[in-house]
């Protein structure tokens, strides 16, 4: 059998030529699932070609309903590609020389396992001291088998409601009566994400949900207090999977073990990290903002990043469950009859996405858009707008044009004034100034940068508030000719602020 090494002296003599193509992100593209598995910080493993996304968009395309391309890896940068070669090259030198060493049959037949050549064993990168296997130190491959070290592994959802609320489980089984993210243990010979789909389909009785991709990997140490007490602990690694949103129907379909599970809720953020144990809760975040900010795959040890922080993380950022969330928006003028209460807008910069502002407190920072409360000096709604952009978020604006209006029958938050309206509008950015203390709080607030579509899931308004952000992005585009924001990871504001082309 001839075979030939892709880092073989027959493969770098290929030559190779410059086809003049550009770099593509795919995760511009709707219609292609990306997967985490390969994602790296740079996020180089998701640009391709651009005439292979083309031919991928037009593979999709041709697909029966229901069947997704899901995507992993495409673009390598010279490092990784060179550290995957040296890693192959020495895994292949020490598994020849175990096959020369423990083939029991005698005679011509061990002449086929020849031992590693210089060429590999110089390339050989051990990524650890446990993986450094001395050739002849190995007495068998069972031997090396049984001194790798070993974890536990087990695999949870990340599954949310309409309204971004997250789905935990009560177990029956756990002494310090801590909820969970519905998930189990990784059983021998079986796949995280295949746990993961059994696991649902036995704790919940959702065969059919949908897992879309990894949102972190956790690594908790044997010494970690929040390990197993009284029981001998390895350490256990968790893949946590997006199992997205469910529709009211599906929740109505929940069936639980009651043997194994009492109960099941649908929590805020806030509220969930105090029924899960404190690294659980770390997890759980972690997960649930990378999904909401597009970042890639969060790798995690004992609940801390190890790689950058995302702005979600960094500042703390949760979804608020909003009592208004399912209120309709009326496009028509506000009744005189209800005085405006509030002036909200959605705040576009040229490429198409908006600004959010994050009152930062005791239990997290909570989203908003800018604007705020209509004040008896404020002439117009309008000019509330202007005036709480500025002091909230540094934010210039021009051309505040009103999208419609939310009926809130109580006035609850505003001293039980009765009924009024809070009004929502979209503005053109014409300037982000330098962080500054905001007047009324007296702390600076966390400005970020998002889609629209990802402000309404960090804002928990629901479908109704989805709607509101598609009304809002075609607003930016009739009347400023602003573009449709491509799906990217959320951005913070530096600091110094932004200059706007």
């Amino acid at each position: 059998m001839n075979v030939i090494l892709m880092p073989g002296p027959r493969v770098a003599a290929t030559p190779v030529e410059e086809c003049g193509e550009p770099l593509i992100d795919v995760r511009a593209y709707q219609d292609l699932l990306v997967g985490g598995f390969k994602s790296e910080p740079a996020g180089h493993f998701a640009y391709l070609r651009q005439g292979v996304v083309e031919r991928l968009v037009h593979a999709q395309s041709q697909l029966p309903a229901g069947l997704r391309l899901l995507f992993f890896e495409g673009y390598r940068p010279p490092q990784l590609q060179r550290s995957y070669f040296e890693e192959y090259a020495g895994a292949a030198g020490r598994q020849s020389e175990l096959v020369r060493r423990t083939d029991p049959l005698p005679g011509p037949r061990r002449t086929h396992a020849r031992p590693p050549s210089r060429k590999a064993e110089s390339m050989t990168t051990p990524v650890s001291r446990s993986d450094h296997v001395a050739p002849r130190a190995a007495g068998s491959a069972g031997q090396q088998a049984a001194s790798r070290h070993a974890v536990w592994v087990g695999a949870a959802a990340l599954v949310t409601d309409q309204v971004g609320r997250v789905l935990l489980v009560h177990p029956t089984y756990r002494e310090d009566d801590r909820w969970l993210l519905p998930g189990g243990v990784v059983e021998p010979g079986e796949h995280p994400h295949v746990t993961c789909r059994r696991e649902i389909t036995e704790e919940l009785g959702l065969a059919n949900l949908l897992l879309s991709g990894v949102l972190a990997v956790h690594s908790l140490s044997p010494q970690h207090p929040d390990g197993q007490p009284g029981t001998p602990f390895p350490g256990e690694i968790r893949f946590v999977f997006d199992g997205g949103t469910l529709t009211p129907d599906q929740v109505e379909a929940i069936r639980l073990p009651r043997e194994e599970l009492s109960e099941f809720a649908f929590l805020e953020t806030r509220d969930a990290v105090q029924r899960l144990r404190p690294v659980d809760g770390q997890i759980m975040l972690a997960a649930y903002r990378a999904r909401l900010g597009n970042t890639a795959t969060a790798h995690l040890a004992d609940g801390r990043h190890i790689l950058d922080v995302p702005a979600l993380d960094r500042n703390d950022v949760h979804v608020r469950y909003r009592p208004l969330w399912d209120s309709p928006l009326n496009r028509g003028p506000v009744p005189e009859r209800l005085p405006v209460q509030q002036a909200w807008a959605w705040c576009f910069v040229p490429d198409g996405r908006v600004v959010l502002v994050a009152d930062p407190g005791p239990r997290g920072a909570l989203p908003m858009l800018p604007g705020g409360t209509v004040e008896k000096t404020d002439p117009t709604p309008e000019d509330t707008l202007h005036r709480e952009a500025a002091e909230e978020a540094q934010v210039t604006l021009t051309d505040p044009v009103r999208l419609g209006w939310v009926l809130d029958e109580t006035g609850e938050v505003y001293g039980s004034v009765g009924p009024n309206a809070r009004l929502r509008l979209a503005a053109r950015v014409t300037d982000i100034g330098p962080a500054a203390v905001d007047p009324a709080t007296g702390r600076p607030f966390a400005r970020l940068l998002a889609t629209p579509a990802q402000a309404a899931a960090l804002l928990g308004w629901g479908p109704p508030g989805a709607r509101q952000a598609l009304l809002a992005a075609e607003t930016a585009l009739k009347r400023w000719g602003l573009p449709t924001a491509r799906p990217a990871a959320i951005e913070e504001v530096p600091a110094e602020g932004m200059r706007l082309s």
